[in-house]
C-alpha cells in the first residue's frame, strides 16, 4: 500500500511538471494557430475531469496550460491580397512632378503667367456676354411698342414682376421667420401675382427704355461693333479661341489619339511631337488665310499687293478704327447723363457744325487722316449752325459696324496664339516639365 501510494504521489507530481514544460513550448512557438492552443487547452480540461483524486492538480496544469493559451498572441487575420496591392502601389495622385530641364524653367514661368490672364479674361468674357444678352432682351421687351401689338413687352414685364414680388415675398417671410410652408405659398401668390399685373403697366417705360435702346444700337461706341447683338457675337467668337488657348496648354485640345494609345511609350514621344508640329504648321497656315482674305474683302487691300503691304494697309486701317473708337467713348461719357435723364442721344442741342469742325481740329484727327479727308468731314459754312450727330465720323462715313473688320483679326489672332500654345507645350514635354498625357501624370 506504502508502494502504490508513492507511485500515485510521483505520478501526480509529474503531471504538473509536464503541463507545464509543454506551455513555454506552445507559448514559444510562433507558427501555431489559436486553434491549436484551445484544443490543448480544452484536452487539460478532459484531463481534470478524470479522476477525483487529481482534480486539483489537473486544476492546476490545466489553468497554466490556459493561461499560457491566453499569453500567446493570436495571429492577425491575413488581409485581402488586392488589399495588398492596393497599399502597395504608389498613389500616383501623390506622384512627385516631373524634374525638367533648368534652361526651361523661365518656360514653365511663362506658361503659368497665359494661364492666369487667360483664365481670367475668360471669366470676363462669360460675365460680359451674359450682361449683354440680358441688356438686349430687357431693353427690346421694355422698349416694345403698345401699338405693334406684340406680347414681349407683356411677357417681359410679367417676369420682371413675379422676380421682383417673388424675391421680396422670400425676403419678407424669411425675416419673420416663417415656416417652409408659408414662405413657399407666399412665393407663389407674389409670382402670380406678378404676371397678372403685367398687363397694367404695358405702356409704363416704352418711351424711356426705346431712347435707351436706340442710343446703344444707333448712337455709342457700340455701334460701332453692331449694337448688343453684335457684341455678343463677337464675345462668343472671343470665348471659343481662349478656350481652344486653354485646352492646347494642358493637353485637352480635340485630336486623334488612338495612334498614340496603340504604340510604345517610346513611339509616343515622337508621334506627339509629329503631331504637334503638324498642329502649329496648321494654325499658322489658317492664320494668314484669314488674315488675306479680311485684308481683301474688309479692309479693301489691293488683291496683287505683296504680303508686307497688306499688312501696312490693315495696320493703318486698324489704328483709324481705334482712334474713332476712343473719340466715340468721349461722345457716350457726354451723352450718359443726358440720355439716362429721359433725354435722346440725337437731340439737336447737343452738336452743331461749329463745335463740329473745332473737334476735328483739336481731336487729333490730323495724325490719322490726310488734310483731303479733313477737309471732306468739315461742315460747310452755310451749315455751321445746324445740328449734326455726336458721332466720331471718319472718311468711310457713318460709324455703325466700324469695328467689325477690325474684330474679324480675331480669327488671325486666335489661330497664331494657338499656335504659340501648342508650341510652347511642346518645349515643356521635350524639356520633361510636361507629360504628354497629363491625365495618367496625375
Amino acid at each position: 500500500m506504502a508502494k502504490k501510494k508513492a507511485g500515485k504521489k510521483r505520478t501526480k507530481s509529474s503531471a504538473p511538471k509536464q503541463a507545464t514544460s509543454s506551455a513555454p513550448d506552445e507559448t514559444s512557438s510562433e507558427s501555431s494557430e489559436s486553434t491549436e492552443s484551445e484544443d490543448n487547452a480544452d484536452a487539460s480540461d478532459t484531463s481534470e475531469s478524470s479522476g477525483t483524486s487529481e482534480s486539483s492538480d489537473g486544476a492546476d496544469s490545466s489553468g497554466s496550460a490556459r493561461s499560457a493559451a491566453e499569453k500567446k498572441p493570436k495571429a492577425a487575420p491575413r488581409d485581402d491580397p488586392e488589399d495588398d496591392r492596393a497599399s502597395s502601389a504608389p498613389d500616383k495622385a501623390e506622384a512627385p512632378a516631373a524634374e525638367g530641364a533648368a534652361w526651361a524653367k523661365p518656360l514653365v514661368r511663362i506658361e503659368k503667367a497665359v494661364t492666369w490672364f487667360e483664365v481670367r479674361l475668360l471669366i470676363v468674357i462669360i460675365l460680359s456676354l451674359v450682361f449683354a444678352l440680358v441688356a438686349w432682351v430687357s431693353l427690346t421687351g421694355m422698349s416694345s411698342p403698345v401699338e405693334s401689338q406684340s406680347l414681349a413687352g407683356v411677357a417681359f414685364r410679367g417676369f420682371a414682376g413675379a422676380l421682383v414680388l417673388g424675391s421680396f415675398a422670400a425676403f419678407v417671410t424669411r425675416r419673420l421667420k416663417a415656416s417652409n410652408v408659408v414662405t413657399g405659398l407666399a412665393g407663389i401668390v407674389a409670382i402670380a401675382l406678378g404676371f397678372i399685373l403685367a398687363p397694367s403697366w404695358r405702356s409704363t417705360g416704352v418711351e424711356y427704355f426705346g431712347h435707351v435702346q436706340n442710343w446703344l444700337q444707333e448712337g455709342s461706341s457700340l455701334t460701332m461693333f453692331g449694337g448688343l447683338r453684335g457684341v455678343s457675337t463677337r464675345f462668343t467668337i472671343v470665348l471659343a479661341f481662349i478656350g481652344g488657348s486653354l485646352a492646347a496648354a494642358s493637353g485637352k485640345h480635340i485630336n486623334i489619339d488612338i495612334a498614340l494609345r496603340l504604340v510604345s511609350k517610346r513611339m509616343k514621344f515622337h508621334i506627339f511631337v509629329i503631331q504637334t508640329l503638324a498642329t502649329v504648321a496648321f494654325c499658322v497656315v489658317a492664320a494668314w488665310a484669314f488674315f488675306e482674305y479680311i485684308a481683301i474683302t474688309n479692309f479693301n487691300a489691293p488683291l496683287d499687293s505683296t504680303r508686307s503691304a497688306k499688312v501696312e494697309h490693315v495696320k493703318k486701317a486698324v489704328s483709324q478704327d481705334l482712334f474713332l473708337y476712343r473719340k466715340q467713348i468721349g461722345f457716350d461719357l457726354d451723352a450718359t447723363s443726358h440720355v439716362l435723364g429721359g433725354g435722346k442721344w440725337d437731340d439737336e442741342s447737343r452738336l452743331n457744325g461749329r463745335q463740329w469742325n473745332e473737334f476735328l481740329d483739336s481731336s487729333g484727327y490730323s495724325d490719322y487722316f490726310t488734310t483731303e479727308q479733313i477737309e471732306a468731314l468739315r461742315a460747310r459754312p452755310d451749315s455751321l449752325e445746324g445740328s449734326r450727330l455726336a458721332l466720331a465720323i471718319g472718311p468711310d462715313g457713318q460709324p455703325r459696324n466700324q469695328l467689325i473688320r477690325t474684330m474679324n483679326l480675331t480669327f488671325t489672332v486666335g489661330f497664331l496664339v494657338m499656335a504659340l500654345r501648342f508650341l510652347l507645350r511642346l518645349l515643356l514635354v521635350v524639356t520633361g516639365h510636361q507629360r504628354i498625357d497629363e491625365e495618367e501624370a496625375a
